[in-house]
């Protein structure tokens, strides 16, 4: 099992709509024991900026108004589901290649047709492609679309 945190605000109402079911991530190292860091079929648990402190209401996505005792909040959560992982979208330099039921597509975002750019944007929780970029040049930089990215598409959320 995975867990897949999200920092977006905005994307959280997204996510439980099933409006935005996929999230791009540079790619991650190989866990320890030499299975890829997510993988078809794996369930992942969806939280909102699970490494922050439990007690902040900045986390929290019940917006309840009560303010938390200095070390904790018994109202606190800032997970909003699980669900599998049901696709990997590969989007990396290189040669192509294709194992189990992941695509690799042998390019960068930057390559991906003007089509394909905006169809990932909004299905990534975006407006557009345009403010993806926004995004992703304020995170990751201006070549931010010519580095690697796996885009992680999950099923319906199970609660």
């Amino acid at each position: 099992m995975v867990l897949l945190s999200f920092s977006i605000t905005d994307h959280i109402q997204k996510i439980k709509a099933g409006l935005k079911f996929q999230t791009s991530r540079i790619p991650r190292k190989p866990r320890s024991n030499g299975k890829p860091a997510y993988s078809v079929g794996e369930k992942a648990q969806l939280y909102y900026r699970s490494r922050m402190r439990k007690a902040s209401c900045d986390n929290c996505i019940l917006n309840c108004g009560k303010v938390p005792n200095i070390n904790w909040c018994e109202q606190h959560t800032n997970f909003f589901g699980e669900s599998e992982i049901i696709d990997i979208i590969h989007y990396h330099s290189g040669d192509y290649k294709e194992r189990y039921h992941e695509v690799w597509t042998g390019y960068t975002l930057s390559y991906a047709s003007k089509e394909d750019k905006e169809s990932w944007a909004i299905a990534d929780g975006f407006i557009d492609f345009k403010e993806a970029s926004e995004y992703f040049k304020t995170s990751h930089g201006g070549n931010w679309a010519d580095l690697n990215w796996d885009v992680i598409v999950w099923g319906k959320i199970i609660k």
